[in-house]
């Protein structure tokens, strides 16, 4: 009866260990997301006044800068929702990201200290919680 008492509990606790290393582990999967669709967005801002400085106009395709050089990162997606000569918007997600969250940048943007700077929102964390993107 003793033996069985020994192998509950060491299986109790190597299933202790192995649920504090997935915790552990898809909370920092999980901070790397949004912080990829955030660099690419930065990246894409650049390519958006490279291209506006050379043809006069923002792109209106993701085509346009990817064929000027412009690279995405592994399962970040983004999309140039509008690009003309006054400005353009821009929306990015990243495929292992819950469907509500979306970053964006635009320029020009509310005001000179926003523009080009992706906002985010929608953003949960691994347990699912919505919280607030910083």
């Amino acid at each position: 009866m003793r033996r069985i008492a020994r192998i509950v509990i060491a299986l109790a606790a190597l299933f202790v260990v192995i649920r504090i290393y997935n915790y552990a582990f898809r909370a920092n999967g999980w901070r790397a997301y949004p912080t990829a669709v955030r660099a690419d967005l930065r990246n894409l801002d650049a390519a958006q006044e490279a291209y506006h400085t050379t043809r006069g106009r923002y792109a209106s395709s993701v085509d346009s800068l990817l064929a000027a050089g412009f690279t995405v990162s592994t399962g970040v997606t983004v999309q140039v929702l509008r690009g003309d000569s006054t400005g353009y918007a821009a929306t990015g997600h990243h495929r292992y990201m819950a469907p509500g969250f979306e970053c964006t940048v635009a320029r020009p943007g509310r005001d000179s200290s926003t523009a080009g700077a992706p906002r985010c929102r929608g953003m949960v964390d691994f347990l699912g919680r919505p919280r607030l993107a910083p």
